[in-house]
């Protein structure tokens, strides 16, 4: 009889230190490893894209590195070199950019810190611009901040520009100012 109120005290005893322990004894809490919403899914390297328009080349883009999302953030696009293509087959517009987004959903890219050249002019015209767009549906690359463009003649800055690729048309708007340099004698 001893043995077994022993037992039973000590089955009882055990059975309360299990019930009252969780109270006193705190376990390490568990974290769960999160994600980045900004890091991307997928990483490319010495990206090449060509848009083709009908049968003639519309542009080309070359890039460092591409980074996709799956959660619908636009495509960045790192040290890109890109050309504009007319119709006509000529390279119309060649710049670089240190970062574009591609909207997918609108088909438009958007550059960041653009320097290039317009080919078209004689002589060419050289350009600056901190942010401009392409709208791959019109063929038309346009900004409404502002851009400076230049050749050995003159200087030209507005605060919004338009080039349609189909026609080479070349439209600048809002505060333009010209500068024209006299040649020397």
């Amino acid at each position: 009889m001893l043995l077994k109120s022993k037992s039973i005290l000590f089955l009882t005893l055990l059975f309360c230190g299990l019930i009252v322990s969780p109270f006193f004894i705190t376990l390490p809490s568990l974290k769960l490893p999160t994600v980045d919403p900004n890091r991307p899914d997928f990483e490319l390297k010495t990206v090449e894209m060509t848009m083709y328009n009908d049968s003639s080349v519309e542009w080309k883009l070359k890039a460092d590195t591409a980074f996709l999302y799956k959660t619908g953030i636009d495509t960045r696009i790192k040290n890109i070199s890109a050309s504009l293509l007319n119709k006509s087959n000529q390279e119309a517009v060649i710049f670089t950019s240190p970062l574009a987004k591609l909207k997918s959903d609108n088909q438009f890219f958007e550059f960041q810190d653009v320097s290039g050249s317009y080919q078209l002019s004689k002589p060419k015209l050289t350009f600056n611009a901190p942010v401009m767009f392409w709208n791959n549906n019109q063929s038309n690359l346009y900004g409404s901040d502002t851009i400076s463009l230049s050749n050995k003649r003159f200087k030209l800055s507005a605060n919004s520009f338009s080039l349609n690729l189909d026609n080479n048309v070349l439209q600048l708007t809002d505060k333009v100012t010209v500068i024209i340099e006299a040649p020397d004698v």
